[in-house]
């Protein structure tokens, strides 16, 4: 083994390419998650492409990952500092999760022959881990399932779930992720604040993932300081902080983002995160040209990110978005260049910016194209009070003719009855009987041409 780990390591570059110190962010994480962050920021950014895939080999040569090995070794990019595919270290990791796996199925089988739940699921358990470090996720997945059939408390199925998470994490199969968080809701009370915080941070990269950016806000922020790094195999506390704060300026409101954001838990986390730090001060405290800057500065680096990188421009536009009209709200109009001075902008694209929001729909304002000015859009108030006198004298007039009919009617004794009430009426003798014609009740025998003439004075009642 000594042999084949020499022919593979290479000395990583100490020297920092772009600012971006590429061996401390990979050591923030641990299992496969490293090893597809490295080969992330490889893809990401050919300046560190060399000390990326350099610390990528020294990572895998310690692990049993042979498949992503050989999937970089496909690669003519990674191919070019990985070096030619060394078969002998393929063949002797091979051997070594082969072994691992074949001692774990031999407890299996000495578990099941004595109906030991513990031993059982210990095997499986066992199984699933060493699939999942050999690249196997489904064959992970499939194995975790069975163990949680011998599980015998709350803690042990919640530690397989979050296993669990972490395969279909790796696997950027999200959806699984939800529904193993989904399964965990039952048994949240009988959990600590660190485990709850982990399906909380689980969740919150589902919903990330699919660009549900207020529900992964809420989900990030709920995290508690408990979970710190512990769950560095998905989910860093850093990266809580990043995603949390940059879903939170990007859907919320000011007052919002203030109540969030320096809340006592979260504000553990934002503490981690100098940067971020400042420039969520800045946009609290109505600073949008710093705030902007520092993003634009920020923006690299979360483009570098696993999660981040396919929504990263799209959070710092929609937070620019919330920002200008934000600065916009207390103003009857501005003129576009002093817009463009405080968010450290060009006029033409600040004026797009402020276009495209209007055509959106989220800001309602009109541009002065000749004068450079934005205004609000006053609304037609003389014309909706003239829509609604308009609704309400259709509906008074309305109510009014059915009033008069009504009152018509009762002034003349005219009324419809029906036949038990009005043959009663009838047989009463009553004078006013002669005033129903047979044809007034069912059974009556007159022709129509003898149909009855309203009395005197009805239609002009009606009027």
């Amino acid at each position: 083994h000594g042999r084949v780990e020499k022919a593979m390591e290479v000395e990583p570059s100490s020297k920092a390419v772009s600012g971006f110190d590429v061996e401390s962010y990979a050591t923030r994480y641990a299992g496969n998650t490293r090893l597809l962050r490295l080969r992330h920021i490889a893809k990401i950014e050919p300046s560190l492409a060399a000390t990326a895939y350099q610390l990528l080999v020294q990572e895998m040569i310690h692990g049993l990952n042979v498949a992503l090995y050989k999937e970089l070794q496909a690669d003519a990019a990674a191919r070019e500092h990985l070096g030619p595919l060394n078969e002998a270290w393929a063949e002797e990791a091979t051997r070594r999760g082969a072994a691992e796996n074949d001692s774990f199925e031999v407890q299996l089988s000495h578990g099941k022959s004595s109906a030991a739940k513990e031993a059982i699921r210990q095997a499986y358990l066992g199984i699933a881990d060493v699939a999942y470090r050999r690249g196997d996720g489904p064959l992970a997945l499939r194995y975790f399932s069975r163990a949680r059939d011998y599980c015998t408390t709350h803690q042990h199925a919640a530690d397989i779930f979050l296993r669990a998470i972490q395969a279909s994490a790796d696997m950027r199969s999200f959806a699984q992720v939800t529904n193993y968080a989904a399964k965990a809701d039952p048994m949240m009370d009988a959990l600590d604040a660190d485990i709850k915080s982990r399906f909380s941070a689980s969740s919150g990269l589902a919903k990330l993932d699919d660009c549900q950016y207020h529900a992964a806000a809420k989900l990030f922020t709920s995290v508690a300081p408990e979970m710190g790094d512990s769950f560095n195999s998905v989910i860093t506390a850093d990266d809580v902080a990043t995603y949390g704060t940059l879903c939170t300026l990007a859907t919320c409101d000011r007052a919002e983002c203030r109540r969030v954001l320096e809340q006592s838990a979260f504000k553990n986390f934002l503490s981690l995160k100098p940067q971020l730090q400042e420039i969520t001060q800045q946009i609290l405290a109505t600073r949008y040209g710093e705030a902007m800057r520092g993003l634009d500065a920020l923006l690299p680096e979360l483009n570098m990110d696993l999660y981040l990188h396919r929504c990263a421009t799209e959070l710092v536009g929609m937070i620019r978005e919330r920002c200008i009209m934000q600065y916009f709200s207390p103003y009857l109009s501005v003129h576009l260049g002093s817009m463009a001075e405080a968010f450290a902008t060009s006029l033409p694209e600040m004026e797009s910016t402020v276009a495209a929001l209007i055509m959106k729909g989220n800001l309602a304002a009109r541009i002065d194209s000749e004068k450079k000015t934005l205004h609000v859009r006053e609304a037609e108030q003389r014309a909706e009070s003239y829509r609604r006198v308009l609704e309400l004298s259709s509906s008074y007039l309305s109510e009014m003719k059915a009033l008069l009919l009504r009152l018509s009617c009762k002034q003349q004794d005219f009324a419809v009855r029906n036949k038990h009430s009005m043959m009663g009426v009838l047989d009463s003798g009553s004078p006013a009987a002669a005033s129903y014609p047979d044809a007034f009740y069912p059974g009556g025998n007159m022709q129509d041409s003898d149909a009855p003439v309203p009395p005197s004075g009805f239609a002009d009642g009606l009027m």
